[in-house]
């Protein structure tokens, strides 16, 4: 009876070394290590062989490639539901991969093919924003006396805590915090002028830690560094008063000019005196930064500006506090009062 050496599948296999299944786990279920491979396997006996290493308890398979039967050519081999890694030639680019990008080797077939195929887009990191918040009515006559609550207003979003902050006015620093997630609430008290006053704040946050998503349900490290922020710069001032109506007898004085109606330059510069049917004097102050341009008596289509601009006076009033308001004084008189009321339209221009 003739002997042979009988290669069969499964548990089976043969162990007597020289058959083909002795090299898959060296007379053994499989080898102990990559390297005890390396020894018992050599030469023309490593081209495309397969063997069986056990790493972590169970059994991982390793090939020796025809192309490459060196020690560093024992690698893992790669199971019917993994692919090597690739690289895009697609000028387009693919997905999440740019033309040139190599897509990395990945356990699962199904995960790098979405990851090719899919339309991709990173994490989306939302910046913090950082603004001011100012309470009260500001739209005042200049000399008012003005309390004010400046805030700052931090949305931390996916940025980082607030570390440190300082409130400024006029380029000087009038508050300051150091208190981690602390905010400034600066009470201020000023005099409204036309050039006005500077408000402010400068705070520093570090970086953001939360990590997001991106559409393939990967975290990604978030983005947004550490910053020092600015509020920007918000003014606060007074505007100059314009005074108009009808009077009985002609103002000459601050007292006399202050009480006809008023409206502040921050408005158009047109706008409508009604003449009443009992005074026959009609007068318009006119603060140093406008001029006079036209005055129409609307109800006749009627051009009284050259009889304004005739009267013309200069005069200083009072403001709303403690200083004055240098400009001009126009005075029209009619002999008898209207017996209707009619509309003069006045028209100002910015100096």
């Amino acid at each position: 009876m003739l002997k042979f050496n009988l290669q069969i599948d499964g548990k089976f296999k043969s162990t007597t070394k020289g058959n083909t299944d002795w090299y898959y786990g060296g007379g053994e279920e499989a080898w102990s290590s990559p390297e005890a491979v390396k020894l018992g396997v050599t030469g023309v006996m490593r081209i495309g062989r397969t063997v069986g290493v056990i790493e972590a308890g169970k059994i991982v398979e390793y090939i020796w490639h025809p192309n490459d039967i060196t020690d560093d050519g024992l690698v893992p081999k790669i199971s019917e539901t993994e692919v090597p890694s690739w690289k895009v030639v697609f000028a387009g680019g693919f997905g999440k991969y740019a033309n040139g990008a190599t897509v990395p080797a990945n356990e699962s077939h199904f995960e790098q093919v979405k990851e090719a195929f899919t339309v991709f887009s990173s994490a989306d990191f939302i910046a913090p924003t950082y603004n001011y918040e100012i309470s009260g009515n500001l739209i005042k006559e200049v000399g008012t006396v003005q309390n004010i609550n400046f805030s700052s207003v931090y949305v931390q979003n996916d940025g980082g805590e607030q570390t440190s902050e300082v409130v400024k006015k006029n380029g000087i620093i009038i508050g300051s915090t150091n208190t981690i997630g602390d905010s400034l609430n600066v009470q201020d008290t000023l005099i409204l002028t036309v050039s006005g006053d500077t408000y402010n704040a400068i705070g520093t946050f570090v970086a953001g830690i939360v990590k997001k998503p991106n559409s393939l349900g990967i975290l990604e490290d978030n983005t947004i560094p550490s910053l020092t922020l600015d509020t920007n710069m918000v003014l606060i001032k007074g505007y100059n008063p314009i005074f108009y109506g009808s009077t009985i007898t002609k103002k000459t004085d601050s007292v006399g000019i202050r009480v006809l109606n008023k409206r502040l330059t921050n408005l158009t510069n047109s706008f409508t005196l009604s003449t009443g049917t009992v005074n026959k004097f009609f007068q318009i102050f006119v603060p140093y930064d406008r001029v006079l341009s036209s005055v129409l008596h609307t109800n006749i289509n009627d051009n009284l500006t050259t009889d304004f601009l005739a009267s013309e006076e200069t005069i200083t009033i009072s403001d709303a506090g403690a200083g004055t308001i240098a400009g001009k004084l126009y005075t029209y008189e009619i002999g008898v009062s209207f017996s209707s009321s009619q509309q003069f339209n006045i028209t100002l221009s910015n100096i």
